[in-house]
């Protein structure tokens, strides 16, 4: 197991036991990603966009301002390379017209690992129904990686909640 492999682990540990036991858990699914404003004149711009993957969340409602999270996932980056996250961040929904139809916005920030470790910055708006979210996600490169070719990152997943 490499030395950021661990670093997650320990930090899941670690805000695994500041989340009660019964705290909400979710099966989250990446699936696809998207890179803007590359200069393909001055570098190669080849991301792969197909970024299948696979997590899991642990939520707690707060008292003031929607649930605070805690995610770990595997997946495929934008380079074709395995890589793993973790994350926290907090998120906050409202219910449309229909009760079992909801919008929200969240922020989530971590670490990941791959060939490129990298600090993760993603500001993400969703959709939900019952216990089902789609969840998108935009933000500068530059929250994620300096060196980045790409100027902004969008991202596609999904989140099952599972109570």
């Amino acid at each position: 197991m490499c030395a950021h492999t661990r670093k997650i682990l320990l930090l899941l540990c670690v805000s695994g036991f500041s989340l009660p036991l019964h705290a909400g858990t979710a099966l989250l699914f990446f699936g696809a990603s998207r890179h803007w404003g590359c200069d393909q004149s001055r570098s190669s711009c080849n991301y792969h966009e197909f970024n299948p993957g696979i997590g899991v969340e642990v939520a707690k409602q707060t008292d003031n301002w929607g649930k605070v999270f805690a995610r770990l996932g595997h997946y495929r980056d934008s380079y074709g390379d395995q890589a793993n996250f973790f994350g926290l961040g907090l998120r906050q929904d409202w219910a449309l017209s229909r009760p079992e139809w909801r919008l929200g916005i969240g922020i989530m920030a971590g670490q990941s690992t791959g060939r490129h470790d990298r600090t993760i910055g993603l500001p993400f708006a969703y959709i939900a129904r019952a216990n089902l979210a789609v969840e998108f996600g935009l933000a500068p490169a530059q929250l994620s990686d300096q060196n980045y070719r790409a100027k902004y990152i969008g991202t596609l997943n999904i989140r099952w909640d599972l109570d």
